[in-house]
This record gives C-alpha cells, sequence and structure tokens, in this order.
C-alpha cells in the first residue's frame, strides 16, 4: 500500500509532526513501513511559461521556444512534440544538475542558441507521466514563474510504502490509513465536505437498470456530464507513484478516488450501452454461474469487483458519464471464485480482502474530484441495488480485557480508541461491560480477542509492562457440576446429622397450598391436566409433603422422624427455586439406657443446633410468619451473612392434632442463597484464649439482638468473641432479667496481663452502661 505524507495530511493535520514519527506510529499500530523514498526535484529547475513556440528552421523535429521564467526570457530549444505556446512547464536554467552527471549547459543545436531546457516528469525525478514535456497546473498550488519546483510539497512528496496483511483490507486506502494513524498519533480527522453542482434532469431519464436476485452485493449508478473534463497534475503524479497506469483519464479519476476512499469505482461511456425506443441507456445485472453480479448492456461490460471491458470506457465525444460504485461480501468473492484463475485485477485484489461497502462516500467523492477540474455537473437522483451487511456485536467485559493483556487499560481509553477507529460503543449498566459494534469495514473484526488487538496495538506494545509468566489452575467445573456438588456437600452434612433425604411429586393440593397461606399459582399458569384430583397444582413449599411423610411414620409407630429434602418449587408467576427443607418430629433420640428409656421431646434450640450443623453459624430473628403451617411464637428467620436465608420454626399446634404429629419443627431454606464457596485458612494466635463473664441486668422488653449489635461495633481490640449463656429470672429482679455473656480475648501478639484484661472487661461495662443504660448485676 502507497501512501504520500501530503496525501495523508489532506485528512489529518502531519504539519508539526515529522516523517520519522509518522513511520514510528505505523509502525507502532501494526501498519508495518516497509520503505520511505523522497522525490525531490534537482535546484535550478524553475516554474516558466512558453510564450512563443515557432519550428526550428534548420529541424522539422525541434521548436524553438521563448520562455518566461519571471526574472528574464530564456530562449530554449525543445524537442517534446506537446510543447506549445501558453503551456506552463519546468525550465532546467544553465547549471542544474540533473543526476547521473547531465548539467545543463549552454548549447547550440543546429545552429540555434538555446539556455537550458524544458523537461519531461522522468527528466526531474519524478514517475513517468507520459511521453512529452511535463506541463504544470495549480493542482500543485499556485504557479509562479521564476520559482523553484523543488518549493512545491505536494511535488516533493515523501513516499511511504505500508506492507499490509491480508486481513487488513480496511487500510487498503489513504482514508484507511488516516483513520488509524489519527487515532495512533491522538489527532481529529478533517471532515470530507462534497461540493457537488447538480443538473436539474434526474438520472432516470438517461438510464434505466434491471437486476434480478443479486447476491451479496452493493451496486450504485450516477452520471455526470462530460464538459471539459481534464487530468490534473497533481492526480497524475499520485496515480503514478501508487504504480498504476491508464491512458484513459477518466479511469484515472476512479483509480485516484478507489486509492483514496477505498470504494471500488469505475466508470463507463453511457453512449455504449444499448438504448431503448426511448432513447434511455439499459442496463441489465444478473447472477453468473458462480453467483457473482454481472453488469451487461448487450455485452458484458463488467463484473462486480473483478473485472471491466475497456471498450466501453468515457472518452471526448462523450456527453454523459455514467459512474458506478460496487461493492461485494469478501468472504462470498472468496469461496466463489478461489478455483478460477482470475487476471490480476487491483479491484479484485481489494474486494477480497474487503473494499470500503459507503458507496454513496466513493460516488460524491468521484463527483467532487471531476467537477473540481471541470464544468461537469451531476445529474439527481441515483440507481442502486443495496445489501445490507450483517452487524456484528461484541461483548466487551474490561475486567477480562485486562487479564488478557496483563495490565489494566482506563475505560476511557478504550472507548475513545474504539470510538476513533469507527466502532460503536453501548455501555451496559455494568460499568466493567459494555457492547461493541463493529463497522462495517472492518471484515477482519469477529471476536473479543480482535477488539482486544485494536486496542493493544494503539496503546503500543511496548507501552504494556512486561511480567513474567504466570500460570493459574483454572477452575474448570461449570455451574451444573457445581449445583451437583452443593446438593452432595449439604445432603451428606444432612445424612451425618441423622436426616434421612426424602423425595416427593413436584405436585401440590391446591386446597392444602391456600389453606395454609402459601401463594398459588395464578389460574392462568395452572396445570390444565392434573394427575389426580389431590396432585392438582405445583408446589410453592416442600415442607406440606414432608409433613404427610411424617404424619405416615409417626401413624407407623415411629416416635423420633427426622426428614430433608431438596427439590425445586415455584411462586405466583410460575418462577422456579431451589429450596432445602428439614422436619423434625417426636423425641431427640431413641431410647436408651443412656437416657433411662425417658428421652428428651424435641425442643427449638435443640432443632436450631441441628439445623446450624448442617447450614454452618447462623443468628435467629423475630419475624412476623410468612404461612399458617408456623407457630406465631416459635418463630424466627434464619439470617446468615446479613441475608435471610428462609424460617424455622414449629408446627402449629393445630396442624400437629390434625396429623396426629407429636411436637414437629420445620425448616426451609432458599438453596442458592447458601454458602458453597471455598473455605480459606485464617491467621490464629498462639497465646493464650482467656474467657471472662459479665452479668447484666437488662431490661426484659429489650432484645438481645440491640445488645450484640451495640457489642459488635464497640468491641475492645482483643475481644475476638462473645456470646449469650444464661438467662435468669426472679421476682427481685422487677422488670429485669439477668443476662450472662462471655467473651473471648486473645491477642495475636503476646500473653495478656490481667491488667490489660480488667481494663477490657472495665471499658465493655462502660460502654453498655453509657449507650444501653445496663448495670452490671
Amino acid at each position: 500500500m502507497i501512501v504520500t505524507r501530503s496525501w495523508l495530511n489532506e485528512w489529518i493535520d502531519l504539519k508539526s509532526i515529522s516523517t520519522e514519527k509518522i513511520c514510528e506510529t505505523l509502525n507502532s499500530i501494526g501498519l508495518e513501513v516497509d520503505s520511505v523514498v523522497k522525490d525531490k526535484i534537482p535546484a535550478k529547475v524553475l516554474i516558466g511559461r512558453v510564450v512563443e513556440c515557432v519550428k526550428h528552421p534548420d529541424a522539422d523535429k525541434l521548436s524553438v521556444c521563448q520562455v518566461d521564467i519571471g526574472n528574464s526570457l530564456k530562449q530554449i530549444v525543445c524537442g517534446a512534440k506537446n510543447v506549445a505556446e501558453g503551456m506552463f512547464v519546468p525550465v532546467a536554467i544553465v547549471g542544474a544538475d540533473l543526476g547521473n552527471g547531465f548539467i545543463i549547459k549552454d548549447a547550440k543545436l543546429r545552429g540555434v542558441d538555446s539556455f537550458g531546457m524544458i523537461c519531461s516528469a522522468k527528466e526531474i525525478g519524478l514517475p513517468n507521466l507520459g511521453a512529452g514535456i511535463l506541463e504544470l497546473d495549480d493542482s500543485i498550488g499556485e504557479l509562479e514563474l521564476g520559482k523553484e519546483l523543488r518549493e512545491y510539497p505536494l511535488l516533493n512528496d515523501e513516499i511511504i510504502e505500508i506492507e499490509l496483511t491480508a486481513n487488513r483490507g480496511d487500510c487498503l486506502n489513504i482514508y484507511g490509513v488516516a483513520r488509524d494513524l489519527s487515532v495512533g498519533l491522538n489527532i481529529n480527522m478533517h471532515k470530507f465536505e462534497p461540493n457537488i453542482e447538480d443538473i436539474q434532469i434526474g438520472m432516470a431519464r438517461v438510464l434505466k437498470v434491471a437486476s434480478a436476485n443479486i447476491k451479496n452485493s452493493a451496486i450504485k449508478f450516477g452520471a455526470i456530464t462530460n464538459k471539459n473534463i481534464k487530468i490534473p497534475l497533481l492526480i497524475d503524479f499520485r496515480v503514478a507513484v501508487c504504480g498504476e497506469k491508464s491512458e484513459n483519464i477518466y479511469e484515472k479519476f476512479t483509480i485516484y478516488s478507489t486509492h483514496t476512499t477505498g470504494v471500488l469505482l469505475r466508470v463507463y461511456s453511457l453512449a455504449s450501452l444499448e438504448k431503448n425506443k426511448f432513447d434511455v441507456a439499459e442496463l441489465k445485472i444478473e447472477n453468473d454461474e458462480f453467483g457473482i453480479a454481472t453488469l451487461s448492456s448487450g455485452d458484458n461490460i463488467s463484473k462486480v469487483s473483478i473485472s471491466q471491458n475497456k471498450k466501453i470506457l468515457p472518452t471526448e465525444d462523450d456527453e454523459i458519464i455514467l459512474i458506478e460504485a460496487n461493492y461485494i461480501d469478501p468472504n462470498y468473492l472468496s469461496k466463489s471464485t478461489h478455483h478460477l484463475k482470475i487476471q490480476n485485477s487491483k479491484h479484485y485484489y481489494i474486494s477480497t480482502r474487503g473494499s470500503n461497502p459507503d458507496l454513496d462516500y466513493g460516488v460524491n467523492f468521484l463527483n467532487n474530484i471531476i467537477q473540481k477540474y471541470s464544468d461537469s455537473q451531476r445529474y439527481t437522483g441515483e440507481q442502486q441495488i443495496s445489501y445490507e451487511i450483517p452487524t456484528k456485536t461484541i461483548k466487551v467485559d474490561l475486567a477480562k480485557m485486562a487479564d488478557l493483556i496483563g495490565q489494566e487499560i482506563e475505560k476511557g481509553k478504550v472507548v475513545n480508541i474504539l470510538q476513533k477507529l469507527g466502532f460503536d460503543i453501548n455501555i451496559s449498566g455494568k460499568d466493567e461491560i459494555m457492547f461493541v459494534t463493529v463497522p462495517s469495514f472492518r471484515h477482519d473484526i469477529v471476536n473479543f480477542s480482535d477488539i482486544v488487538e485494536e486496542v493493544v496495538r494503539i496503546v503500543g506494545i511496548d507501552n504494556i509492562i512486561s511480567k513474567p509468566i504466570e500460570l493459574k489452575e483454572k477452575r474448570r467445573a461449570n455451574k451444573f457440576y457445581v449445583e451437583f456438588k452443593k446438593k452432595q456437600h449439604y445432603r451428606k452434612k444432612a445424612s451425618r446429622n441423622s436426616f434421612f433425604e426424602s423425595m416427593h411429586y413436584f405436585f401440590n393440593n391446591k386446597e392444602l397450598v391456600k389453606k395454609y397461606g402459601f401463594a398459588g399459582l395464578d389460574e392462568s399458569l395452572d396445570l390444565t391436566n392434573p394427575i389426580t384430583n389431590d396432585l392438582n397444582t405445583l408446589r410453592p413449599t416442600l415442607l406440606l409433603s414432608l409433613i404427610n411423610s411424617v404424619s405416615t411414620n409417626i401413624k407407623n409407630g415411629k416416635k423420633t422422624v427426622k426428614l430433608f429434602e431438596i427439590g425445586i418449587v415455584v411462586d405466583e408467576n410460575r418462577e422456579e427455586s431451589t429450596k432445602i427443607s428439614f422436619i423434625f418430629s417426636g423425641f431427640c433420640e431413641r431410647e436408651s439406657v443412656a437416657n433411662s428409656g425417658k428421652p428428651k421431646m424435641i425442643d427449638f434450640f435443640y432443632f436450631a443446633k441441628k439445623i446450624s450443623n448442617v447450614l454452618g453459624d447462623f443468628e435467629i430473628k423475630n419475624s412476623s410468619k410468612k404461612n399458617l403451617l408456623v407457630n406465631p411464637y416459635e418463630y424466627g428467620d434464619i439470617i446468615q451473612n446479613g441475608e435471610v436465608l428462609g424460617f424455622l420454626g414449629r408446627v402449629h399446634l393445630e396442624i400437629e392434632n390434625e396429623y396426629d404429629l407429636l411436637p414437629t419443627y420445620i425448616c426451609e431454606v432458599d438453596f442458592d442463597k447458601m454458602d458453597f464457596s471455598t473455605k480459606k485458612a485464617k491467621n490464629y494466635s498462639k497465646f493464650p484464649l482467656l474467657q471472662r463473664d459479665l452479668s447484666f441486668l437488662v431490661p426484659k422488653s429489650m432484645n438481645y439482638s440491640q445488645i450484640r449489635d451495640f457489642l459488635k461495633k464497640n468491641l475492645p481490640e482483643n475481644v475476638t468473641e462473645f456470646f449469650p449463656i444464661d438467662i435468669y429470672n426472679s421476682e427481685e429482679l422487677g422488670e429485669n432479667m439477668s443476662l450472662t455473656i462471655k467473651f473471648n480475648i486473645q491477642s495475636s501478639e503476646k500473653t495478656l496481663e490481667e491488667r490489660e484484661i480488667t481494663a477490657i472487661m472495665t471499658q465493655i461495662i462502660k460502654n453498655l452502661k453509657d449507650n444501653l443504660g445496663l448495670e452490671i448485676r
């Protein structure tokens, strides 16, 4: 890919940036610079104007010219056929060194004095722009007679050749390279603002397009009048710099525009197309046997993105020029034509790598550049075949990006880079997540890793901090396996605490669900064909089935029944969740010698201890009951890590009597909220653990939770744990009761002395008295 400094400067401001810096930036963003060549016209080559041109008196192929070089008039004998009066030309005056030892001197040709040389492009070190004298024009800047041509930067340009990888079709044009360079240099691009004059005649008056089932291609047509169109020197020079050749000036405009915009452009002679009875040119577009759109009007005139019949290029005699912009999906083109031997074609080369699909931009640019150097006007309206390129949106997790890169890139910087590269950004509610829509011209971006690569190449690999390779063990279990292991874990813990697993149908009796205060299914979501009349709705709880099972066991002579179940329940909207439920009915243990054949009956605290053995430590907080199964006086919410997991309590006395149950306690917990995180080891102190008890007079109306919460926030240093161990009531205490709390005291640094322990206990007593009004008993 060939670019020049001045050509890039038309899209981004490079005036204050050296060519060395430009090349360094291109290399750092992945556009590898292969070579840099500076075109420099020799000294003493001036701008001149031929004011007189007559035939040499003694040579048919020579002309004697009088050339104005500003401060003098020079007579120069010239042998070029195209030299003519009025031309602005490069003039090498006496003393100019044109290279290879060729120094201009005064001479006499066939008896006529000559004081210099009128030069061709090649003779002054420029690319070959054709035979004959180089004609200068103001496309390179305002022409000043006598000014050295080397002072015109558009001709004395720095030519940069970039080696592109096959996937970077978006940079096979000046605009694409400028876009990437603007991001690398963090400067803004200039906007293209066309200045086009329309003729008040619609395209439909001159062209009719017929098409059928065109695949994976987009084509757009425009038309422009052919009035005084001339190829300017700047475009001729740049086309030659790119290594392109064409004798047709109209085709040179398309070569220049395609190289600038990346849009594939072609021109046709409208007069060469077949016309209908209304004198309107007709163009037919259909797929060939390989699915490639083919344009025909009598004979085949072109294949989209592959070839064009040169016989129908415009000439000076044409009144109207037809403009075509086209695009084809690069993957489709490659798959359809990989087995064909297609002649070397620049359009095919670009198309297989991905051309610019913005056809409007390409057509407007070509119209604009033609009108700038002619008196032509554009026909209004357009005719086109559309193709909607599938939109690609990629989820970008900035945390994962940081892991992949090895360092965190600031969010704002990532957004700025991607937006300048043409990506659309949609930031989700989560700060670390954004959704990136890939621009249609970036055919190479397909996944998250490609987005990361874009960010890294702009940030610069040299700016990524080098770190040693760190191998991390990855947890390979998926969520289903983790859920299975979690259930297995709690099943084993429940079994070790003498609970037997029970399994029941996923159905309940609708009347019982309502009777015991559970939210039943909405009628529109309920079962339409239940398996039995007793199982006529989906279960909202596991407890109804467990109570039935316990009742059956009691009736069969069991005096102790301990069951649990893990299963799915539904809410009124039929949303599923997983619960684990426990039920304990009857005696705490079987009759034995140890208990003299009189085992203790289950109570609230014994049941809570059993549940704690399974779930881990938790708190019980008074709460209004959630259903009618439980006794309102023996009921509480289970709180673990500040979150309500479920509830436990005694079954209501009426229900115990209804089902012929012994004293029975139940618990139901949201299984998804239960902890299954990896256990982490903690440091422990090697110094002695000391315990002290304090008994306080506490108003009977005060909940222990109030004392607990205060102590948690105001414990002196080295108090590691506290818990109640005794409650004492007597008439002597009146409206108060005695609450004894045990405090564990331990330092991780030393063995505490008695005075330090006394100071800690004194501080606790003072805090409780000053803030809660509790007196020591």
